[in-house]
């Protein structure tokens, strides 16, 4: 009873909130990714407190008739909807035919509503809100500040030893306020790359000496309080992609030759070292029983797929299809094959795989600066946008070679306001993003 009034007190003030200033509550919801955890039902129908904080915002957006400033989609340089929208009914046939292709259909919808569908709104109303710079500064500080609350209550679950979930127990590896270790890393690792991006970046910008002062301070506190949940979460895969991605940044900017040759040499040299370590040198080549299990996992799906190779195995339907493929029975099947390729085959077949492809290829020619100049004197706010747009989407690639960092509710949104964030900056003259004035 105490958590039904809770949740009609909760929706209740979100939609006051939303329909009195529409632009806060959007601010708003982006500091709430994590609140799918809170779940219960409608009726027969299984839902969560961030699908209904989405549906509040669609129905306001609609009364108050806001589609009507949304601008046209673009994700290159130049105007390219000509590419975009091939592109994206593409994806509009690749989610029905793998709908229809899973052998449970009403799973597959609701993966289809909480993975696709309302990341699509939420992209949409973003697109159509955030029309300044300081929108997306807003936006970007409501995302850091919900991965700064999640730390703290890792930290708070590890010093504690409260909140737990058994499995996870005896490792003492912490959850915050997910079901599994991993899920701290995933959320926050994109998050934490951007934050670091900024924080390299924010001597050469033209903030004021005390603003720097202060921000560099909020900027240090958070990165510390962010990297030391991932680390007490022992998110490994997570250790590896934020270096590797801000160094993929570093590289695709144009910084001097230089600085490209002497970071690389020092990448290679921390490798080397790193490889001279046993149990570093185990985890890396994946021989510890984590690495083992994933290697077995991708081995049995490729198996599934050579029968399967244009639909996968459907939506939401890989335990299901890769069960007599799977001989290791020393080994659990996982939800998804913990490889981000793998992962969008078997969900998506081929064509998912395609459209895939096909978005990145927009993103990455949106963000790959022309003239940036990271940590020099010529670095200014219009390309520090770009540049943390890259590194976590980089992070994200990263990461999910060997994880899940797309198909889990809070991942998709995220995912879907890094992209509204790319189309903002493409459709921008001066290509201005988050953090600039």
């Amino acid at each position: 009873m105490f958590y039904a009034a809770f949740l009609i007190i909760l929706f209740t003030s979100f939609t006051i909130l939303a329909w009195r200033n529409f632009h806060l509550s959007l601010v708003l919801f982006c500091g709430l990714l994590p609140t799918y955890l809170l779940r219960f039902s409608l009726g027969p129908l299984p839902t969560t407190a961030l699908e209904i904080f989405t549906l509040i915002l669609f129905s306001v957006w609609l009364l108050k008739k806001q589609w009507t400033s949304l601008p046209k989609l673009s994700f290159g340089r130049k105007p390219t909807s000509q590419l975009s929208w091939p592109a994206l009914i593409l994806i509009l046939i690749t989610l029905i035919l793998a709908t229809l292709h899973a052998p449970n259909i009403f799973t597959a919808l609701g993966i289809l509503k909480a993975y696709y569908l309302e990341p699509a709104i939420i992209l949409i109303l973003t697109l159509s809100t955030f029309k300044k710079t300081t929108d997306w500064t807003s936006a970007f500080i409501a995302l850091a500040a919900s991965a700064v609350v999640v730390a703290l209550i890792g930290f708070a679950q590890y010093f504690t030893g409260l909140g737990f979930p058994l499995a996870w127990l005896a490792e003492h590896r912490v959850t915050s306020v997910f079901d599994f270790p991993n899920a701290v890393g995933l959320f926050l690792a994109p998050i934490l790359s951007m934050l670091l991006v900024f924080l390299f970046s924010l001597p050469k910008l033209s903030f004021g000496r005390k603003q720097k002062i202060e921000l560099s301070s909020t900027l240090i506190i958070s990165i510390i309080l962010i990297s030391g949940a991932i680390i007490l979460a022992q998110t490994e895969a997570a250790f590896l992609a934020i270096p590797a991605a801000l160094f993929l940044t570093l590289l695709l900017s144009k910084v001097s030759r230089t600085t490209k040759f002497v970071s690389t040499a020092l990448v290679l040299l921390a490798l080397i070292g790193a490889l001279t370590i046993p149990t570093i040198r185990t985890k890396i080549l994946l021989h510890d029983v984590s690495g083992t299990a994933r290697t077995q996992m991708w081995h049995e799906t490729l198996s599934m797929l050579r029968d399967h190779p244009l639909l996968g195995a459907g939506l939401s339907s890989f335990p299901t299809v890769i069960a007599p493929y799977h001989d290791a029975s020393y080994f659990e099947i996982f939800q998804y094959p913990h490889n981000i390729f793998l992962n969008i085959w078997v969900e998506l077949g081929l064509p998912g795989l395609l459209a895939f492809l096909i978005i990145s290829f927009f993103i990455l020619k949106t963000l790959l600066p022309t003239k940036a100049q990271l940590w020099s004197q010529t670095q200014n706010r219009a390309e520090l946008g770009r540049l943390m747009l890259l590194a976590a989407f980089f992070t994200i690639i990263i990461h999910g070679l060997v994880d899940v960092p797309f198909f889990k509710n809070d991942l998709a949104m995220l995912t879907a306001l890094l992209l509204s964030a790319t189309v903002y900056l493409n459709s921008q003259q001066t290509k201005v993003l988050p953090l600039a004035k």
